[in-house]
């Protein structure tokens, strides 16, 4: 048989054995998992959660998820979608509801639930295998992987609250500090502080405001013990006639800011403490000789 001949043929069954591997591969591949409810997660507009007789309430807005209950404010977006994820988590398995006996799965009553807007999921039990949870959810059980979102299953839901310490929306116009006053000018668009100290920098007033609105707690906590009355405050005020209050309730290792209306406190690195409670000082005449010497020496080496 002619060598050349003999080859095509030869490559002519490899690529057959090749596309009928290929074609039972397929057929063997596993069909993807029903999501647990229907819901898309994009449009889905309020959260209630129900954890060990606590309830707290989220709702959608144009600034991003917000608390409505048991407070008023703002939310962390990232640990939210967390929980949003819940809904469209896989059904790795789905249980027959006939004869299975809730309570013994943790659904009668739930460890918790979260209804995603009229769309209510219990939690139960995980299960001894593969530590999946048990949840019911429209007359149906399922078993899912175990949600590890902050605020569900447990009773720290601090870090559901948004780690930025000046909220978003209205405009901050005032700050109140110890010792100082720092507000904003609409008309100049513009900070002034009162008092004005001849050792304090010219733009002191704008660091505050900048070091106050870009402000994030390094992780939050709940706080429920109320604040001493010796405790420094920092008052923060806003274009809708809103007011935030701050307890300074420590300084080391973190500056801990409490907000006793919210019961939470935020944990700040130590470097901000300065930013954030004392305006800026003046540059001497020592610390602008360094920066100088330091801006030729970078153009040198450059």
């Amino acid at each position: 048989m002619n060598r050349k001949y003999l080859n095509f043929v030869m490559i002519g069954v490899a690529a057959a054995l090749g596309a009928g591997v290929y074609y039972g591969a397929q057929k063997k591949a596993v069909a993807p998992k029903p999501p647990l409810t229907a819901l898309n997660t994009a449009t889905i507009h309020t959260l209630t959660i129900e954890n060990q007789g606590k309830t707290l309430k989220l709702e959608r807005s144009k600034h991003g998820w917000q608390f409505t209950a048991p407070f008023r404010a703002a939310a962390n977006d990232a640990n939210v979608a967390s929980i949003l994820s819940v809904a469209a988590t896989p059904c790795e398995r789905e249980l027959p509801l006939k004869g299975l006996k809730l309570a013994e799965l943790g659904l009668d009553p739930p460890h918790y639930s979260v209804t995603f807007d009229t769309e209510k999921v219990q939690i139960g039990e995980t299960e001894p295998l593969k530590y999946r949870r048990y949840a019911l959810v429209g007359g149906h059980v399922c078993l899912i992987s175990d949600p590890s979102a902050p605020g569900l299953g447990s009773e720290n839901y601090a870090n559901l609250v948004s780690a930025q310490l000046v909220p978003p929306g209205p405009t901050l116009v005032k700050i109140e500090i110890p010792g100082y006053t720092a507000t904003f000018d609409a008309g100049a668009k513009s900070w002034s502080l009162s008092p004005a100290g001849t050792g304090l920098a010219p733009d002191a007033a704008q660091k505050l405001a900048d070091a106050w609105q870009g402000a994030h707690a390094l992780w939050n906590t709940l706080s429920p013990a109320t604040p001493d009355a010796h405790d420094e405050i920092a008052t923060l005020a806003f274009s809708d006639g809103s007011s935030v209050h701050f307890s300074v309730t420590a300084h080391k290792p973190q500056l801990k800011l409490v907000r006793a209306d919210l019961g939470i406190a935020y944990a700040v690195s130590p470097a901000e403490e300065d930013k954030l409670l004392k305006p800026a000082p003046a540059k001497t005449k020592t610390s602008a000789a360094k920066h100088s010497a330091a801006s030729k020496n970078a153009s040198l080496s450059r």
